[in-house]
């Protein structure tokens, strides 16, 4: 059913999400995201949009607390669905190139792998866990302020 809490963390966190893909170019200006930065921002926006309307959002009315811990668990949330996310779009690219031309499946699916653990290292950086947490943290807040204020 649609609440205020699930508009609020869809919109807040599809916003905070798209800021990040500005962090990640910032600290890795040499790694090639994709084909266009803009396609990247917008996937980052959609993946956060869901996680806040099928997760944060649902668990504000839920969950008591301020939305610290509510914001937190969304961040790591968006990071595992945008790690799955980037690493098939990675796969997904390379056999349009036709670089995995008569490759069997399973070296695509572990291609997948290998690539989502490659995005994960690139996020093992202190100041990009920082800047994730805080703005999960600063979504789950307004969510929660969004949940007790339209409630």
């Amino acid at each position: 059913m649609p609440t205020a809490a699930r508009l609020v963390a869809a919109i807040v966190l599809g916003a905070l999400t798209a800021v990040m893909v500005f962090v990640l170019i910032a600290y890795y200006p040499e790694e090639p995201w994709e084909r266009s930065q803009t396609r990247l921002v917008q996937t980052f926006a959609v993946v956060g949009a869901l996680v806040g309307w099928f997760s944060l959002g649902k668990r504000a009315g839920q969950e008591s607390g301020v939305g610290i811990s509510l914001g937190i668990r969304a961040a790591l949330t968006t990071t595992a669905w945008l790690l799955f996310v980037l690493s098939v779009n990675h796969v997904i690219n390379r056999i349009i190139d036709s670089q995995l031309a008569g490759a069997r499946p399973m070296q695509a699916i572990w291609e997948v792998v290998e690539k989502a653990v490659e995005y994960f290292g690139f996020l093992l950086h202190g100041q990009i866990i920082a800047i994730g947490l805080g703005l999960g943290i600063i979504a789950g807040i307004i969510t929660a302020r969004a949940q007790k204020a339209w409630r």
